[in-house]
């Protein structure tokens, strides 16, 4: 992740997290670490659940849409090898 005040990226760390009231987005205080050549700084991230769609990551197509039966076939496959 990018520091917003130092531009430095990978250098963060996440301090504590915890969902939010409602369950639905997780609060996250990340510190640009100074052992890894930050600045120091801190911020709060909010991360949500996307939900409507199956994107999946697989081999080189990245953030494809399929279909849940095509990832459920997919699924029985692989565990049974």
């Amino acid at each position: 992740m990018k520091c917003p005040v130092c531009g430095k990226t990978n250098v963060d760390v996440v301090v504590t997290g915890r969902p939010t009231e409602n369950r639905t987005v997780f609060r996250r205080r990340r510190e640009c670490s100074k052992d890894l050549g930050g600045c120091g700084s801190r911020w709060t991230t909010y991360e949500a659940m996307l939900f409507g769609g199956n994107i999946c990551a697989s081999g080189g197509d990245v953030g494809s849409d399929h279909n849940t039966n095509e990832i459920m076939e997919e699924m029985h496959t692989a565990v049974r090898h």
